[in-house]
């Protein structure tokens, strides 16, 4: 009669954690690969369940690591205005340098956005500018201003603006969350926006009011 095959836990691939003494690829210690003949079907056994959970504790780890950290969203702070400016000026107005504009249309937007960071840093309260912090960084910005051209009550969303690597996570979305409520303790009823992205904001529960070539105005009741 044929002893049945020992099957033995090496695939070829070696690689040794100095910190836990194991095989990144199997799993086991480097004695019991070597001793697996002369090991009893018990601690073979034990070795497994020890080796699939070194394995396991691993992919877990390296997962945690891989995964984005949840970014912080909260009010600017003083010490973020310059990190706020340059984001903004890069990622939305395309003005690297904002102190040379490419036009007078784009000078404009630098000294509205300056003055409306200036207005929020100096604690108005018509004037809120919300940032997303990510490992001590500015991954995104956006900010929700009391409307003077209609009815009390209607507040404005804009400035928005994420982090080319960063987008797809929902902190736009975050941002928006966090500015409508925001509005919403100020007393607004209503929330105006400019979008490129309409359905996204009708999934935020925003609907259509106007819309040209190159703007779609949305609203949403608080």
């Amino acid at each position: 009669m044929t002893s049945p095959k020992l099957l033995h836990p090496c695939f070829q691939y070696c690689d040794i954690d100095p910190d836990a003494g194991r095989c990144n690829g199997c799993g086991h210690t480097f004695d019991d690969v070597l001793t697996w003949g002369q090991l009893t079907p018990e601690r073979r056994d034990e070795a497994d369940r020890e080796a699939k959970a070194f394995l396991a504790a691993r992919a877990g780890t390296e997962a945690r690591q891989s995964a984005p950290s949840t970014p912080d969203i909260r009010p600017l702070a003083g010490h973020e205005r310059a990190a706020v400016f340059a984001l903004i000026c890069t990622d939305l107005l395309d003005e690297p340098d904002p102190t040379t504009p490419s036009d007078d249309v784009a000078a404009a937007d630098v000294r509205a956005l300056n003055a409306e960071l200036d207005r929020h840093l100096a604690g108005d309260p018509a004037l809120h500018f919300v940032v997303a912090v990510e490992d001590a960084e500015i991954i995104g910005a956006a900010a929700v201003t009391e409307s003077f051209l209609a009815r009390p009550g209607v507040w404005e969303f804009g400035w928005q603006v994420v982090r080319g690597d960063r987008r797809g996570h929902g902190i736009g979305r975050a941002l928006l969350c966090h500015a409508e409520a925001y509005a919403r303790d100020q007393g607004a009823e209503i929330i105006l926006l400019s979008s490129g992205q309409p359905a996204h904001h009708q999934r935020a529960g925003y609907r259509i009011v106007a819309e040209s070539d190159n703007e779609i105005i949305m609203v949403k009741t608080l």
